[in-house]
């Protein structure tokens, strides 16, 4: 049941959010093998000279909402820093990793398995976070 669980969430949270319209080859060709959207994004970023000039125009323009969800992210883990601490220890970044290369996905997907054993002030920023940024996830209880 866990296993369904976790193959379920990963599926809601990338659902349509891997389409990169004019960047779409530009992924293929450059960020091959990469799991995460984040990283995805951060290969993007990183290989900027590398862009047709679609992608590069198209990564420009989601500059600011990227900025926005990824601060987000961030009031999410102040607010969920114990839980993560506790129940994602394995999922978390070490020591000295970039930002941008965070396995923010896996965090999120670990949070959600725990749900039960989330406090209040982290269950509330989480659902902030979904509604905001990923409506077609359900809510935490």
């Amino acid at each position: 049941m866990k296993t369904f669980l976790i193959t379920l969430s990963l599926g809601l949270i990338s659902t349509g959010l891997h389409a990169y319209g004019p960047c779409d080859e530009d992924v293929q060709k450059l960020c091959t093998g990469e799991f995460h959207q984040e990283t995805e994004r951060t290969c993007l970023h990183k290989k900027v000279e590398q862009l047709s000039a679609e992608c590069k125009a198209f990564v420009k323009s989601k500059e600011d909402s990227w900025k926005k969800i990824m601060t987000s992210w961030d009031k999410v883990k102040v607010a969920c820093q114990k839980e993560i601490d506790k129940e994602c220890a394995d999922v978390k970044v070490k020591a000295g990793e970039p930002k941008a290369d965070e396995p923010v996905k896996a965090l999120q997907v670990c949070l959600m398995m725990v749900s039960e054993n989330l406090g209040g002030d982290c269950k509330k920023d989480m659902n902030r976070h979904i509604k905001e940024f990923q409506p077609n996830i359900r809510e935490i209880p």
